[in-house]
């Protein structure tokens, strides 16, 4: 009766949303029904990434290869709770959980800049979206990686390199 879903990716490969609709408690008749309303919701959560250029007036930056790394990537939709509206659908009805998991060693997401632009001093060079299990981590240990080029107020680069750092402790909630 409801749709379970097991194993879900969201992962680099499998960048898809996830869009769930129940109905509103119905009873059916012989005849003389009237339209049934549905509730739709996404089932993941999405984020992006902005990357502020602070570095002196006049240089610009530029990011490539951005990707988050270490994502629980892998996990269990229930859409029995979904429809119930209580509590979170990734978590059984009867309280049991299996915390989304990772696919592979270091699972990790791509975040390709929208920007193809330098960012001047005090502007922002941001991603596209990329939907993630909602899951509430326990430490710091999903990382940003990128590669940073900054360029003096000429145009030369005055420098590139690349880069890895921690999140803070995410909490992706659905919808």
């Amino acid at each position: 009766r409801y749709l379970n879903i097991t194993n879900f990716l969201a992962n680099g490969a499998n960048q898809y949303d996830l869009v769930y609709a129940a109905p509103a408690a119905i009873k059916a008749q012989a005849e003389g029904n009237s339209p049934v309303a549905m509730t739709f919701k996404h089932a993941l959560s999405r984020i992006m990434l902005r990357f502020l250029n602070s570095f002196p007036a006049g240089y610009t930056i530029e990011i490539q290869e951005a990707k988050v790394v270490n994502v629980r990537d892998m996990g269990n939709f229930y859409g029995s709770v979904f429809e119930t509206n209580v509590g979170n659908p990734w978590v059984k009805e009867d309280g049991t959980y299996k915390e989304p998991s990772r696919s592979t060693t270091t699972p990790e997401i791509p975040m390709n800049i929208k920007e193809t632009e330098h960012a001047a001093v005090g502007a922002y060079l941001t991603t596209e979206e990329a939907y993630v299990i909602p899951f509430k981590y326990e430490q710091a240990n999903v990382k940003v990686q990128f590669h940073l080029y900054v360029y003096r107020p000429d145009g030369e680069k005055a420098f590139d390199n690349n880069y890895t750092a921690t999140m803070p402790v995410p909490n992706w909630e659905m919808n």
